[in-house]
């Protein structure tokens, strides 16, 4: 049987900092509708996000891969890699509605495969923002992550963020795609 999603602390604490510390301009994240190509409302999707250079986290990238193999231990974990971050912040209101991952393909672009989410902060008066992942057949898991630790699962798997009622949430967010 597959599994729906695998979560476990991965990142250190100078991992962590230094994702948080890492400098990029915050901007309200939106969504793409493939259907006319415009950006949807807050209703969907309300949350900021900052882009966060993968490239400058190669020890974060393996551990993210690391992950998958313990996921999926059938895989070639060399036939994958790490290829887009998303920094989130998550306030009171934001939330981010069921959705999946994968986004259609343009030409040669790959698709997302599988998708992570990690707390890199939260604070201690946190209400809601709970991850919600959907295993098709009207099972819902409703997972708390803690701080440090990391939910991967495949990016086909309808998925969601409750509304945070107060404080606040950090994550990153990364996506493996196929080489």
């Amino acid at each position: 049987m597959t599994k729906l999603y695998i979560k476990q602390s991965i990142l250190d604490n100078n991992e962590i900092k230094s994702l948080i510390d890492e400098d990029g301009a915050i901007r309200k994240a939106g969504i793409y509708n493939s259907k006319d190509g415009s950006r949807e409302d807050d209703k969907t999707r309300k949350t900021s996000l900052k882009h966060v250079d993968r490239k400058k986290f190669p020890t974060v990238n393996q551990k993210l891969l690391n992950l998958l193999k313990v996921f999926r231990p059938d895989l070639d974990i060399k036939k994958f890699e790490v290829r887009e971050y998303n920094f989130l912040i998550y306030n009171p209101g934001d939330h981010f509605t069921w959705h999946s991952d994968v986004i259609k393909p343009k030409g040669n672009n790959r698709i997302r495969k599988f998708s992570t989410s990690t707390i890199l902060s939260m604070t201690n008066d946190l209400q809601g923002g709970n991850f919600g992942i959907d295993d098709g057949s009207g099972y819902v898991a409703d997972i708390r992550l803690q701080q440090g630790e990391t939910l991967l699962f495949d990016s086909n798997t309808r998925h969601r963020v409750a509304e945070v009622i107060k404080g606040q949430r950090v994550v990153l967010v990364a996506w493996i795609y196929d080489k």
